[in-house]
């Protein structure tokens, strides 16, 4: 009750703002555009099942260019029991339940944990237990997961709960809760379930190394067997969605992101982001309270009393010093610390325990305090630039340094227990408030906010029924929305609100994307794409949009680029003008000519582009075929473009135009003549990328240079009244380098772009850095759409910009892709099939096919397609996509999807529950039976 109390009161602290301003908790990133429309997507699913007894869609034809709906979805909300509940909730009031249940996680978060720490240390008083239960709740990770990620608060929950039951497992030979624990962790979450196993693995070797009484056989055979059936007991979920994770684009991420260590400036900030949860990297989010740090340090130096949360402690401070480890943990991609979330377990255990033992706190604890202190002083400092932003958290850890001192004092009893304990909560939820509140700092101004206002929420949704009107359902035609969220889009590289209107729009970001479309979009060369957004915007290139049956485009005023060939109907949808193709590739047709595998492999990717139209991709086959086939013109005209540090030295003879190549080198180079009479799509194919951003002392000589070389150049250029500078000062201006750049000491490559400038528009190619851990995918070559070449003799030029100092290199060409009847042609001269209907889980047509032949298709491939009830796998053509095997004459096809492995996670689940039944009725009736024999003695 007092748990209630204190934590409802600190909710309102932290919450009322929020609440006051009709702001809802959904942030404008991943929030609004993964997981409140997939709660939106998942409680009309629900209904449907659960009040009209519909069956649960298996394939979903508006996500993307389609794709499985339980391997979408078990990452956020099939395994989410705290999505459940919304059935009973309108849509309009969705947004409010999204962010009551991220209040009500929170709960569970401690309520989990007090129910927990009870058992693991039976004699431990209330005022500790409920101190502990702050510390539990409240860290980076949980202040972070509050407003990006609610789901991640449920593997908080379930890790005590694991915990314990491993625990009693091991210690009592009672093994139900250990499997109830592991079902609901895998059934969760395919993706915190390896994480969960991970931490468990630790804890349990840490246990059979602290004391024998872990090491009893029976009881680990015991415990082995629990795990097991907790495994089966949720393979319905996790079957199915963990295998389609290893089939995901997301596996072919290089391990560790090529790292073997972190940046220096990862290992400067590390102390300091034990306390604070702001400017992490690699995930690793820290903030816990102070009051459970200085408690795991007294504890690791009482290692022999306190053996087993003394290795948990020790493996997992070892564990943060590697990248290597840190993939190994994230299913072997990139150095993500997310697994660092369960530290506050033992941290809080151990809270319970330093608590409990106040009195035993000596001067050398003290002094090694004080010493943690100043270097956790030191490191904020280095990690805020050499100023003081950061170092306020410092006041939490000196204060409670200090209450322990007045404790430690307070031999005559001048201060009363009841006071310390006081003293002490205060103290815990005032720092509590403090980690949560220090990343919300900016929600309370408009203009800065990430969250989402009420008011916008619901004009969002309800503007997705608006593009109904302009989408044939019939013939499976697709759509491409430009970001419609405008000024409140965060860093999320699209939105899937348009998942909940028939628009199938093509742009789709979810954690996990076919590894095939994936592969066809590398070559492709496709500039947009992404592991998490596999095909994207697919750079506005009209012919792949025409391809992937792109029939309606839905233009943002504020986009410079439309596709060539898609004709403005000067109508507005939700603020977007409607753009609309004459002709697009059918869902399913009959290829007017194919290539060989080899063959296709050789083509540049808009020669790729071109031959996709008409053309399938097989194993063997003919060159493409001249009748009915579109053509590309290369542009032979390439050269390499390597550049110094000092951005002086250019190994090209082309012009260069920028006036201050130190400060943006630029480069430019003419489309030939014999090109610009005609009105074909510019392609810019940008190969053997390699940058380098030099050494600390290179980037060092390079910023003083440019720094002097700016002062001289405003000198040249202005009149001598106006160009006295009188705050030049070379030696502050090292300084300031210096203190600002320190910790980028040993940093990997942060990422550098290339910009293409024609006919007043621009392209970017954008390679990510090492340091980021959901779209890196390092790329050595791209494909920018620059528009339709203009015939003016004002649009000659081509024009490059590098805007990051370093050293650049790499090789360009231009491609000049046809459009207008020229593509025309080549779509008509492929044949759709007829009477196509597409249904929830199936698709039917009928075919008068002239020979045995494979039918084209932009279904993307899964094994979860049969053809006409058949067991077999149907072919894979075009890379990405299903082909259809079809007989000479008349054939009528009905292709169904199911969900791969989801029959047998079924018949597993079964198994396990009924394990777990079993085994729940042997524990409770063993502890019954003890309990008879104790009386009769």
């Amino acid at each position: 009750m007092i748990y209630t109390i204190l934590f409802v009161l600190l909710i309102i602290a932290i919450f009322a703002g929020t609440a006051l301003t009709k702001s809802s908790l959904i942030w404008n990133a991943d929030g609004i555009s993964q997981h409140y429309p997939a709660l939106v997507y998942w409680r009309k699913i629900l209904r449907a099942w659960i009040f009209y007894h519909r069956s649960l869609p298996s394939w979903n034809w508006h996500i993307g260019l389609g794709q499985g709906t339980i391997q979408t979805f078990s990452y956020y909300n099939l395994g989410d029991i705290f999505t459940y509940p919304s059935i009973f909730v309108s849509q309009a009031h969705l947004g409010i339940y999204y962010s009551i249940m991220i209040l009500v996680r929170l709960y569970f978060v401690g309520f989990s944990f007090l129910w927990a720490a009870k058992r693991f240390i039976p004699t431990a008083k209330k005022n500790s237990l409920l101190i502990a239960s702050f510390t539990y709740i409240f860290t980076g990770y949980s202040a972070y997961a509050i407003f990006t990620h609610p789901f991640f608060l449920n593997p908080l929950i379930i890790l005590p709960l694991l915990a314990y039951g491993l625990y009693e497992c091991l210690l009592k030979n009672k093994g139900w809760l250990l499997a109830l624990a592991v079902a609901w962790t895998i059934f969760n979450n395919f993706y915190f379930a390896v994480l969960l196993a991970f931490g468990t693995f630790v804890f349990w070797l840490s246990l059979l190394l602290s004391n024998k009484r872990f090491r009893v056989v029976k009881n680990n055979t015991k415990m082995v067997i629990s795990v097991l059936i907790g495994l089966l007991s949720g393979s319905i979920l996790f079957l199915p969605s963990f295998l389609q994770l290893l089939n995901s684009s997301r596996t072919k991420v290089p391990f560790a992101n090529g790292l073997s260590f972190y940046p220096l400036k990862y290992y400067l900030s590390l102390p300091g982001v034990l306390l604070t949860d702001q400017n992490t990297s690699y995930w690793f989010k820290g903030g816990f309270l102070a009051i459970s740090v200085i408690a795991a340090l007294w504890t690791v130096r009482r290692f022999k009393k306190y053996k087993s949360l003394g290795y948990v402690l020790i493996f997992s401070s070892l564990i943060l010093l590697s990248p290597i480890f840190a993939a190994i943990i994230n299913d072997g991609t990139s150095p993500n610390n997310r697994w660092s979330f369960m530290l506050s377990l033992p941290l809080a255990l151990a809270t319970i325990v330093f608590l409990e033992n106040l009195d035993s706190v000596d001067k050398k604890d003290l002094h090694i305090l004080a010493i943690l202190g100043f270097v956790i002083a030191i490191s904020l400092f280095i990690k805020a630039g050499f100023a003081f932003k950061l170092v306020s958290v410092l006041a939490f850890y000196a204060g409670s340094i200090l209450l322990i001192c007045l404790i430690k004092g307070n031999k005559n009893n001048l201060i009363s227990q009841k006071s310390i304990d006081i003293w002490l909560i205060l103290l815990t939820l005032l720092n509590a408030f403090m980690i949560v509140e220090n990343l919300r700092s900016s929600d309370l101004n408009p203009k800065e906010t990430t969250l989402i206002n009420y008011a916008t929420l619901k004009q969002l949704t309800k503007e997705q029924k608006n593009y109904q009107k302009y989408i044939n359902k019939k013939n499976g035609s697709r759509s491409l929305i430009d970001d419609q969220l405008k000024n409140v889009q965060g860093i999320s590289p699209a939105d899937n609100l348009s998942i909940i209107s028939p628009a199938g729009n093509i742009n789709s970001y979810w954690s996990l994307q076919n590894k095939y479309l994936g592969e066809l979009n590398q070559q492709l060369e496709n500039n947009t794409s992404d592991p998490n957004d596999v095909v994207s915007t697919i750079d506005h290139r009209s012919l792949l949009m025409r391809y992937f049956g792109v029939s309606v485009f839905f233009k943002n005023t504020s986009d410079q680029l439309a596709p060539s060939e898609y004709i403005n109907t000067g109508e507005l949808v939700n603020g977007q003008t409607v753009y609309q193709a004459k002709s697009t590739v059918p869902l399913i047709y009959q290829s007017s000519g194919t290539i060989s595998k080899s063959n296709f492999s050789k083509l540049a990717p808009s020669q790729k582009e071109v031959a996709l139209i008409n053309n399938q991709v097989e194993d063997s086959g003919n060159t493409i075929k001249k009748k009915n086939s579109t053509d590309t013109q290369l542009l032979s005209k390439t050269f390499s473009l390597p550049l110094s540090l000092d951005g002086k030295k250019f190994a090209t003879k082309q012009k260069i135009t920028n006036k201050d190549p130190l400060i943006k080198p630029a480069v430019s180079f003419k489309i030939p003549k014999k090109l610009l009479n005609k009105k074909y799509e510019l392609h810019l194919q940008i190969d053997s990328i390699n940058y380098s951003s030099g050494t600390f002392k290179e980037r060092y000589s390079t910023a003083v240079n440019k720094y002097t070389l700016s002062h001289k150049q405003l000198i040249l250029r202005t009149p001598k009244q106006f160009n006295d500078d009188l705050r030049f000062n070379t030696v502050l201006f090292k300084m300031n380098w210096l203190k600002n750049n320190f910790g980028s000491l040993g940093n990997s490559n942060e990422g550098f772009s290339i910009d293409a400038y024609y006919n007043g528009k621009s392209n970017s190619f954008y390679q990510v850095g090492e340091n980021d851990l959901s779209f890196y995918t390092p790329r050595t070559k791209t494909t920018l759409n620059l528009g339709r070449i203009k015939t003016s003799s004002k649009n000659k030029f081509v024009t490059l910009k590098l805007p990051l100092v370093g050293e650049y290199s790499f090789k360009v060409s231009l491609w000049a892709v046809p459009t207008g009847k020229t593509t025309d042609r080549a779509i008509s001269a492929d044949k759709s099939v007829s009477n196509l209907v597409l249904k929830k889980d199936s698709v039917s047509f009928t075919f008068k096919a002239p020979k045995t032949e494979i039918l084209s298709t932009t279904i993307p491939y899964s094994k979860g397609w049969k053809i006409n009830k058949s067991k077999k796998d149907l072919p894979r053509i075009n890379t990405a996509f299903i082909g259809i095997p079809v007989k000479k004459g008349f054939n009528k096809v009905v292709l169904s999807y199911k969900t791969p492995y989801l029959s047998l996670g079924m018949i597993l689940t079964i198994i396990g529950l009924l394990s777990l039944i079993l085994l729940a009725f042997f524990d409770f009736f063993k502890i019954k039976a003890k309990r008879i024999i104790k009386r009769s003695n």
